[in-house]
């Protein structure tokens, strides 16, 4: 997480560092991200930012929470009612 492009930089080679002193590997294919923001036609990535090799989402669910891009949540409300009346 960060509020810039370069923070969440420095962030993912903090944990790429991290991971590779206990032997792990970050597996790009399995790796995705998503950009929270109002106004998505403001962002500008450079396309050599490492960042850039993990695929873009919309929305994805995070410790049973839906999150989107948009911060919509009716969609997160959606998903309780729906978990709920399959119990």
């Amino acid at each position: 997480m960060g509020r810039s492009l370069t923070a969440i930089e420095e962030v993912y080679k903090d944990l790429e560092q991290g991971a590779a002193k206990i032997g792990l590997q970050i597996n790009a294919s399995k790796t995705k991200r998503m950009t929270q923001i109002r106004n998505k036609q403001n962002i500008y990535n450079p396309p050599n930012l490492t960042i850039n090799m993990f695929e873009e989402t919309e929305k994805f669910k995070y410790l049973g929470t839906v999150m989107t891009s948009n911060n919509n949540e009716l969609i997160e409300v959606q998903s309780r009612i729906t978990a709920a009346n399959k119990a």
